[in-house]
Formats: structure tokens, C-alpha cells, sequence
């Protein structure tokens, strides 16, 4: 595949075409968001796919500064341009100008943001009926103390074990577009001065059959089989966001 001769010392390989990436417009919470991909390189400028509306509330605008973020294994990374729509060959298409320097902003899976909030989990079990899941599967409350793209830390009462299995109900992230129910696996535990915490690892579902007692991707309705890669990449970028407007706030 063709590679971009744009390159820098911070990104571990250069941008290639049809790389997915994220163009940012304005800060803060009404920050405006919008895929697109990288269609063709013309000197140091991108040629990218018209932007997608995807969330916020700050209009992409001709001539407009962005800031363009891509999610690799590693990290996302992200660099300031200017888009334009002038220049591009037909309506569904724009024009990045030349990237300033990259950055890495963020190590994917493990920065973490605090998220003090009640949410529900389900202990896993093999007999587990998955056509009438909701019923045969026993809820409990628990509250979160933080989340990353890889897991999270939750206090609960005893009964959860080392290695079990757990469904989690996070109707946090269903308000943010992303999947309300994901599985993860209990790795850890944590002596707190107020108690116990857990430390869990979310499962995409391409993996839940490396793990026992899992069920069968193919055999889950659809709403408890959306954890995919793509939406861990959308779980992380939230994040990354967050952060940004917990800065803002000095929260962090």
C-alpha cells in the first residue's frame, strides 16, 4: 500500500491510504468530530474523504484549523492543519494542508480517567441462557472509580473471584454512543482504605473464545456483541477527550 512521504521522528510509521482518521474542529465540549480517510497525497498536503458528521456541536467549516487525530496500536497521535475543500478534485473530497509536527498524546489501553459512578455486572456462568439473558443473568450495583480503553476499577462486595467472567451494564457510555454492555474478566485485586476494588480487563468479543465460561460470540444477541476492536478505538478517543475537557476545567 502507498505510504505518504510525510514522516516524523514521533510517528512510527508514515500515513498511508485509506488510514482512518478523526478531524477535529473547535475545543472543549462543543469541539466538533468527523471521520474521514486519507485518499491521495499531493506534495505535503492529504487528500481526504469528505468529513462525517460525528459528534459535537462546532460546524467543519471551509478554510478552518483542525486538529487531525489517528488511532494506531501503540497510541493515537494527532497534528494541527488546515482544511479546505477548494482545492479537492470533486465534492467528496477535502484537502488537509501540510501536517505541523505530530504528537503522541495518549498510550492506547492504559491512561485512565476517574469515573465515580454507579454501574451493574453480572457474574458469568457456562448454564447462563443467552435467549432470555436480561432474566437469567443476576444484577448487581457496584461503583466505578476509573476507566481506560483496556478496563476499568470498580468497589463491590465480596463474591466476585480472581479470573471470573463478568458482564458489565455501563449506562455511562450508552449516553456517549458507545456500547452499554461489554464483558470483562476480573485480573486483580485492590486493598483500598475504604475496601475492596477490583481491577478488570474488558474482552473484545473477537476474544471471548479465549476465555472460559465465555459464550460464543455467534450465539449473543447483537446488543452484547458491539465491544468490538472498532468500538475499544471509539472508547479511547472518549477518553483522550474527556481528558481534554477535565484540563480545561483543571480538574486534571
Amino acid at each position: 500500500m502507498s505510504v505518504s512521504r510525510i514522516d516524523s521522528a514521533v510517528l512510527p510509521q508514515p500515513l498511508k491510504l485509506w488510514e482512518k482518521i478523526v478531524v477535529v474542529v473547535g475545543e472543549g465540549a462543543d469541539a466538533g468530530r468527523y471521520a474521514s480517510r486519507i485518499e491521495d497525497f499531493q506534495g505535503d498536503a492529504l487528500v481526504i474523504t469528505e468529513p462525517q458528521f460525528v459528534s459535537g456541536h462546532t460546524l467543519l467549516r471551509d478554510g478552518m484549523p483542525v486538529t487531525v487525530q489517528l488511532t494506531r496500536d501503540d497510541a493515537i497521535y494527532q497534528f494541527e492543519s488546515r482544511i479546505s475543500r477548494g482545492g479537492a478534485d470533486n465534492k467528496g473530497q477535502a484537502i488537509l494542508s501540510a501536517p505541523g509536527d505530530f504528537r503522541r498524546v495518549q498510550r492506547r489501553l492504559f491512561v485512565r480517567i476517574e469515573m465515580d459512578t454507579r454501574i451493574e455486572y453480572a457474574v458469568v456462568t457456562p448454564e447462563i441462557d443467552w435467549t432470555c439473558w436480561e432474566h437469567a443473568l443476576a444484577w448487581k450495583e457496584a461503583q466505578a472509580r476509573d476507566l481506560s480503553g483496556g478496563g476499568m476499577r470498580m468497589e463491590t462486595p465480596e463474591g466476585v473471584t480472581i479470573g471470573a467472567l463478568l458482564l458489565m451494564r455501563l449506562r455511562r457510555l450508552k449516553q456517549e454512543g458507545l456500547p452499554e454492555y461489554i464483558f470483562a474478566v476480573c485480573r486483580r485485586e485492590i486493598k483500598e482504605k475504604n475496601g475492596r476494588a477490583l481491577g478488570l480487563e474488558f474482552v473484545l468479543v473477537e476474544r471471548l473464545d479465549q476465555i472460559a465460561s465465555a459464550p460464543q460470540a455467534v450465539h449473543l444477541p447483537p446488543v452484547l456483541a458491539q465491544f468490538n476492536h472498532a468500538a475499544q478505538n471509539r472508547l479511547v478517543v472518549w477518553i483522550f477527550n474527556r481528558q481534554i475537557i477535565l484540563r480545561q476545567k483543571g480538574l486534571l
